[in-house]
């Protein structure tokens, strides 16, 4: 019996803009920076020092990799600051229980990914932060695991923690009465080292994990060796890390589609091959595979490969978020996936939708501004 499950509950969370940044905040916005509060770590003009930090790559790997295919996966992405709908979504799929401020895992050796996004928009950040680093070790301790992947809200906090559009976070720390930058941001702080230490992307029997998806063709190696180099630089604002909007691997939008803007079945072979999986799932943009109004969830083919999106628009108050599970696995890697095929068109990919075990109303398609990418400057359209 499939076992892949939809769990859905309404979220209330506003809608913003967000992403990467390779400007400075006064020069990329033409706003000044936010005010971090006055600390040792924070210059003059309101922005954090930088300071060096050396990550241990053999205890926090780039890549997060699990093959036990009689372990459950649950997965999901962009939170974005709201600890109550989450600890609510994972109370209902059996995963949690207790209380936010004491949570207690009780999944078991169940794996739960959080494909990047944990940040900014809503109005608890820290709450949320708190809450994954809890469970992160009760996890641990219970044969479990969590992993939390870094996206490109995370990576821009690092870039540049007084921008402008990470004013909620800046907001979350007031809140508990912290420095943005000694408190959060620097290294030195439990906050800023868990951040600095997350991974970019997990492997779960033969499924690839990440924020954006768009590995632009790289090997996990490469993909690695990148983020590694980046890292040990500093470089939190390089071409890997940040990136632009045409190439980013965290705040990259419909990387998948062909001239068309239709889904591309040729990127099976270019993404997937690559990277040596079957199936790939990944956050950052609710609207995927919206476009054309045939699907909600994924879209595969009769090999079972296929790419399936994790953000459901939790951020928006009319969308509802979703929990996905996999327990039954395929011989040859990743998810067995519903097969109910919508509209297949021939000579193409059959497009399949998990409508079928989809519990609750499906989430409204959006249809975003304009809004200026971070990294180029440029406008581009976006859900968010």
């Amino acid at each position: 019996m499939n076992k892949l499950l939809w769990v859905t509950v309404a979220l209330n969370l506003s809608l913003m803009g967000g992403a990467c940044s390779d400007d400075r905040p006064s020069e990329s916005s033409g706003t000044e920076a936010v005010d971090p509060g006055k600390a040792d770590s924070a210059n003059e003009d309101g922005t954090c020092k930088p300071a060096s930090y050396a990550r241990n790559w053999g205890k926090n790997p780039a890549v997060v990799r699990i093959a036990d295919r009689q372990r459950t996966l649950y997965a999901l992405s962009d939170v974005h600051g709201e600890p109550v709908d989450l600890f609510e979504m994972l109370e209902s799929a059996g995963l949690v229980s207790g209380s936010l401020k004491k949570p207690a895992w009780i999944g078991g050796k169940s794996v739960l990914v959080l494909a990047g996004d944990s940040l900014n928009k809503g109005d608890r950040s820290l709450d949320v932060l708190d809450l994954l680093m809890k469970l992160e070790e009760k996890a641990k301790d219970a044969g479990g695991a969590l992993i939390a992947l870094a996206g490109n809200h995370e990576i821009a906090f690092l870039a540049y923690p007084t921008h402008p559009k990470l004013a909620k976070i800046l907001q979350s720390a007031e809140d508990k009465g912290l420095s943005l930058c000694k408190d959060v941001h620097s290294p030195r702080s439990a906050y800023g080292a868990w951040l600095r230490n997350r991974p970019i992307a997990a492997v779960i029997n033969g499924i690839f994990i990440s924020h954006s998806g768009n590995t632009r063709g790289m090997s996990i190696g490469e993909i690695e060796g990148s983020f590694e180099e980046a890292v040990d630089e500093g470089s939190w604002d390089s071409g890997f890390a940040c990136g632009t909007q045409s190439d980013g691997f965290f705040n990259r939008d419909q990387w998948w589609v062909d001239s068309s803007l239709r889904p591309d079945a040729s990127i099976f072979d270019r993404a997937l091959e690559p990277l040596e999986v079957r199936q790939m799932m990944f956050g950052h943009d609710p609207g995927a595979f919206d476009a054309n109004h045939q699907m909600e969830g994924y879209f595969g083919d009769a090999a079972g490969r296929a790419l399936i999106k994790l953000d459901m628009a939790i951020s928006a108050p009319e969308s509802r978020g979703s929990l996905y599970q996999c327990a039954d696995w395929r011989d040859d890697g990743g998810c067995l996936l519903p097969r109910s095929a919508v509209n297949p068109e021939p000579g193409n990919s059959a497009f399949f939708s998990p409508l079928t075990v989809h519990q609750g109303d499906p989430p409204l398609p959006l249809t975003g501004p304009e809004v200026g990418d971070w990294c180029t400057g440029k406008g581009h359209q976006s859900p968010y």
